[in-house]
């Protein structure tokens, strides 16, 4: 079995670190709704601290993991060593996603605009390169490896004693619904499995993060460069599906070879009930909760 795959997390453990993480996004929300109010803190800064919620609230979970099941700190355990040449198919799934797919994003926002549901973008006002720095880093270096670190390297990686197609499909649920987003929550899904792919064919979070990272930080500057990408343009759709395309014949041919993992009694419905199940229906009722926003 790979050495990263902690023996001492079960399927309850997941179930559990992801109703964890939605459990503390809602309450770290919360206290920064208050701190927000008390202080009367401006637009720009209420936004930049709120992009940091998510990555204390993994950083938290790791913490409860470190302590209880003896895993190291923010999971770095899966941050490897790895070839150079998924860099490649990092790229191309990073431009693929964006490119290729992110039209998708943009018919199902105006779908559900068309259908009365209020879907607000996020929109940042970084007018000046300081602040454009300071939304690479929590709009950008942060998600990109707590996310990843979280979704691929632990999730993923563990739901592998099930089996791959399990842990993929079930991961790029989980990471489509932690964003709470019902505009989003195909693309995510998409870009979830995805995601967990490269990260089993690479065996590192790495190439994963890079992508994440890449997509994020071209939307943030195309937003500071005050430069619309056109999504819904044909000839961007088509070379994007092509990289896509790149990207999944980079997989299939390129294999490396898989050490022999060893039998696992994982309980898949333990994942799910009582906490995995938990985590689900409190994101499902953030996102149809959109549905009641005016």
């Amino acid at each position: 079995m790979d050495k990263t795959i902690n023996k001492n997390v079960e399927a309850k453990d997941l179930g559990f670190a992801f109703f964890f993480v939605i459990f503390l996004m809602i309450v770290i929300s919360f206290l920064g709704e208050l701190l927000f109010r008390l202080f009367k803190l401006n637009e720009i800064a209420s936004q930049i601290i709120s992009c940091t919620f998510s990555f204390f609230a993994i950083t938290i979970s790791s913490l409860y993991f470190k302590k209880k099941k003896q895993s190291n700190l923010l999971f770095v355990e899966y941050v490897k060593k790895f070839d150079f040449i998924y860099i490649i198919p990092a790229l191309l799934l990073c431009f693929g996603m964006l490119f290729g797919l992110g039209f998708i994003n943009v018919l199902f926002s105006e779908f559900l605009q068309k259908n009365g549901v209020n879907v607000t973008p996020i929109s940042v006002n970084a007018n000046n390169g300081l602040l454009f720095f300071v939304y690479l880093f929590v709009l950008g270096v942060f998600p990109a490896f707590s996310e990843e670190l979280f979704f691929r390297g632990f999730i993923t990686n563990n739901l592998r004693k099930k089996d791959d197609v399990f842990a993929i499909l079930i991961s790029g649920l989980l990471f489509s619904l932690y964003h709470c987003s019902l505009a989003q929550l195909i693309y995510q899904f998409i870009y979830g499995v995805f995601l967990a792919i490269l990260f089993i064919k690479s065996k590192s979070v790495i190439p994963g993060i890079i992508a994440h990272f890449l997509n994020n930080f071209i939307i943030l500057l195309s937003d500071f460069l005050v430069f619309n990408i056109d999504l819904n343009n044909v000839i961007l759709i088509i070379l994007g599906i092509l990289s896509l395309m790149g990207f999944v014949l980079f997989i299939c041919l390129y294999n490396r070879k898989e050490k022999t993992r060893e039998n696992s009694s994982f309980n898949a419905k333990e994942f799910f009930v009582p906490y995995g199940m938990f985590g689900i229906i409190v994101c499902f009722l953030l996102i149809i909760s959109e549905i009641f926003v005016v």
